[in-house]
This record gives C-alpha cells, structure tokens and sequence, in this order.
C-alpha cells in the first residue's frame, strides 16, 4: 500500500475536510496553505501561495484590454525545451484545442500545467524562503517529473497528455535522457460557488441574505511513485529526492505532427515549502489546490 501525503492550498484562512471558511476568508489572492498527511490529519506545513510577478502579468492583461506582448522570459527559451519547431512539419504551427478541451491559444495563455522545483526551501526543513514576487522556480532547480533514457522514452499517450516541456538531456557518460519538467492537472478545474454552510448557490443569491458567500476554482495535481524519482538515481542519488517549492504554470498547446507542445510556459504561482522528501518509491502526494476570486 502506497503512502499518500494531501497538500491543501487554499485561498482562505480556515480548513476543515478539505473545505474553507468563508468567514475566515480575506482578500483576492490573500492565501493560506495548510498542508497535511491524508491518513492522519497530522498538519504538516501553514504558509501563503503568492501570485508572482508573470502571474499578475498573465491575470492583468485577462481582465483588461492590454496588449498581450511581454518581455518576460518564458521556461521555453530558459531551458531550451522542444517546441515542436524542429519536426518534419515545424514550421506548420497549429494551435490546438484538442488538449484536454482547452480554448487556449498565444495571444490567450491558460493555467493547464504545473511544475515542482528544490529552491524553496534550505538544507533544513525550517529554511523555508519567502517568495519574492519578481521569482519563479529557478530554471536549474527545476525537477523533472519523468526523467527516462532516450531509449526507454515514455509513450506517445503520456507525452501527449500528461508530460510536457521535454529536452534531451546528455551526461559526462554520454548517457542521453529524456526531461519531463511540466505535468497537466489529474483532473479538470471545476469552479465552486457557495454559501458558507457548502450548498451551491442559485439565481436567488441576491435575496438569500447570506453574506458569506465563495467562489473558487479547484485543482487536483498529483505527484505519484512514479515520478521524480530517474531524475535523482541518474544524477544526485535517491537520498536526495525531494521537492520544496511548486508552481502553476500557463502556457498555450500546439499539434505538429501529431504531437502537443506547450509554448510560452510561464509560472502564475510558487509555494515553498519545507522539504518533502520522496526516497520511499511507494510514496505518492495529492495536491488540492483551491484558488479564490
């Protein structure tokens, strides 16, 4: 049996089963994560999500009619990630809406992926840092979920519906492996619009008189046995696997040559975290993360 740790985080200052208080609740975007074993309830870690500087940057051009150019780096480029630019048909570009029913398109980039990284935390599990809004998970701190050797690459279904932002990656052996360092959400984002006692709200939430009121969207990410564990045997060791920081990502997918691509991923969010350390290879994490508006 698998050990399965839940990492809530949620845009509200109170928890209890998984479900936030509206009374506690504070500003948009004001967060409080609480994170807990899933069998015992034991709380693990209490600290806030931050939107950082090219979150607000994505959110504020959303919400307004602003010209969506940036200057701000993408992981793409950073890495260096296949875009699909050198396949047969690359220079083909066709934006998709086939990836799990997404509209998402470069002018309209959507939070579809998420990334794990070891900058959010020191040696010790106390050495949490504060996250600066002008930061991200550093490119080279970044963890690849699957780290497969070029031979042994994962297959066509998992490439194109769960692992992204790949880029071959060659050791001092000459051993060539495959980085995954993006994965999509284990289940869509479903939005919540209810009163305080958790019943859904109707047409009549005008005249309801009831003032505590949530809105909020809901995601399921997932970081199984599975994963992360071929990038630390094939570089530091499995006595350093680990993560300590998460991020949301946004992005838009292409299809060439029957095969989806992320462009433009930029992080929306980063938690740090104390170390979690994953050298158990039966240990799986859940991840539920709660956004309010």
């Amino acid at each position: 049996m698998s050990e399965l740790k839940k990492i809530m985080a949620v845009d509200g200052l109170d928890i209890k089963d998984g479900t936030a208080s509206s009374a506690h609740k504070k500003n948009w975007y004001d967060t409080n994560i609480i994170i807990r074993d899933s069998e015992t309830k034991e709380v693990l870690f209490k600290g806030k999500n931050k939107v950082v500087l090219s979150g607000g940057d994505i959110v504020a051009k959303k919400l307004f009619d602003i010209d969506p150019d940036t200057v701000i780096p993408t992981y793409n480029d950073e890495l260096g990630l296949d875009d699909g630019s050198g396949a047969i048909n690359g220079s083909a570009q066709f934006e998709t809406t086939s990836f799990a029913g997404t509209a998402a398109v470069k002018d309209d980039p959507k939070i579809l992926l998420f990334c794990i990284g070891t900058d959010g935390c020191g040696t010790e599990g106390s050495q949490i840092y504060t996250v600066d809004y002008n930061s991200r998970i550093a490119p080279d701190a970044l963890v690849p979920f699957r780290f497969p050797t070029l031979e042994g690459d994962l297959n066509d279904k998992l490439k194109n519906e769960t692992y992204f932002g790949h880029k071959e990656v060659t050791n001092s052996s000459g051993q060539t492996f495959v980085a995954y360092y993006f994965k999509a959400f284990d289940a869509p984002p479903t939005l919540y619009r209810l009163y305080s006692d958790g019943s859904a709200i109707d047409s009549e939430v005008y005249d309801s008189g009831n003032p505590d009121v949530d809105c909020y969207v809901q995601l399921t990410l997932k970081i199984t046995k599975e994963e992360m564990r071929e990038y630390f045997i094939a570089t530091t060791g499995i006595d350093q696997c680990r993560f300590n920081t998460i991020s949301l990502c946004a992005g838009y997918p292409v299809e060439i040559d029957g095969y989806t691509y992320f462009r433009d991923i930029r992080p929306v969010t980063k938690l740090n975290i104390s170390n979690e350390y994953m050298i158990d290879v039966t240990k799986g994490v859940e991840i539920i993360y709660q956004v309010y508006f």
